[in-house]
């Protein structure tokens, strides 16, 4: 199990970072710019089987939160979307 929270934690949070870290000053010196970073109800919210997918979430969330705000040049907006899918035959072909 920490394999797998460590492996989770290293490409849903860590990869995060890295990418950030290369793209955030060019943004600053341009003054513009937009870093998506995907979520989950799991990172406020995790259940049993989910750990794996909670902490790196959770983590990557508070990562967000904190680029926003140890930086007054940059702005953090948090908006949330869900999607839900719905069985077709067409996933089926």
């Amino acid at each position: 199990m920490a394999q797998v929270l460590e492996d989770g934690f290293r490409s849903g949070c860590m990869g995060a970072l890295v990418a950030a870290q290369q793209v955030l000053p060019d943004m600053l010196a341009k003054g513009k710019g937009t870093i998506l970073l995907t979520g989950a109800t799991a990172s406020l919210r995790g259940g049993a089987l989910f750990a794996s997918l909670a902490a790196p979430k959770s983590a990557l969330r508070t990562l967000a939160q904190r680029y926003g705000l140890a930086d007054g040049a940059v702005q953090y907006r948090s908006r949330s979307l869900n999607l839900f899918i719905r069985h077709s035959p067409l996933w089926h072909s």
